[in-house]
Formats: structure tokens, sequence, C-alpha cells
């Protein structure tokens, strides 16, 4: 285990925010020969315990670089440096392109989400049962209140 699991591993210090797995992410950890977790548990680690992320939703889909160098004068390569250990120029490119993003099962935000009261229900003839839902659940989520659908 080299120091860069070490730290990721011992620093895991958000519950409601992380970085999204998207292309720049998968990318990124290629680029660095880690895996997209441990890279993520590694970055917000950082993030978190220098006081440049929150862990609340209110930053989820914004660009991880943003909050990093909201009042701070830091270069982007800095920050690259500082979170992943590289120093590289393509590193630097892919990490400013990362996105803070929720937990939960929102496909916009990555927010917590729970059924909509629109959903239609068919009740049993029984009385015992409960009733059931007609075709497929709608979520509305409790950060950005889209509306979605979970099979």
């Amino acid at each position: 285990m080299d120091l860069f699991e070490t730290l990721a591993k011992a620093t895991k210090p958000c519950k409601l925010i992380t970085i999204k797995k998207d292309k720049s992410m998968i990318e990124l950890s290629i680029l660095l020969g880690r895996s997209p977790d441990l890279l993520i548990d590694q970055i917000m680690g950082n993030a978190f315990k220098a006081g440049y992320v929150i862990d609340d939703m209110c930053v989820a889909g914004k660009l991880l670089i943003d909050q990093i160098k909201d009042g701070d004068l830091i270069t982007n390569s800095g920050a690259c440096l500082f979170h992943t250990g590289s120093y590289d120029k393509d590193a630097t490119k892919l990490f400013c392109k990362l996105i803070l993003w929720g937990i939960g099962d929102c496909p916009e935000c990555g927010g917590f989400s729970e059924s909509s009261p629109a959903n239609k229900f068919i009740s049993s003839s029984d009385n015992l049962t409960p009733p059931e839902i007609k075709g497929k659940e709608l979520f509305i989520c409790m950060n950005c209140e889209h509306e979605f659908y979970i099979d």
C-alpha cells in the first residue's frame, strides 16, 4: 500500500458530497495509475481537511477547482499537485474538469430523492396486502426537485 492509498483510507470525511465519476475522473485515475474510488477519497479528504469543500449539497454540480480557488491565490497546477500528487499538464487539465456531486440517486445533482405523491397505487382486494405502485415509480430530488423514474 503506497502513501496515497494510506491517506485516502484514513481520510473519508464527506458523507453527502463526492466527485462525479465521469470521463474526466476516469481518465485522471488512469493517468495517475489509481482506482477512481481511491483517487476520489484522496482528493475529497485533502479538499475537506484544507477547508476548500464543505459537506453540503449546495456545492453539488459545481467544479471542484472553483471551490478550491474561491478566495485563494492558487494555480490550477498547484491545486492538482496538492490534491493528487501530480504536477503533470494533462492531469491538471483533467483535474480542472472534476465536478462535485452528491451521493444520492438523482441523475441531475446526485441528491437524495423521495417517492412522489403523484405515483398511482393499486389497492389489493383483501385489505391485508399493502398497495402497490402501478407502473414505474416516480421520484423527486429533495435538492434540485428534478423528477425521474427508477425501475
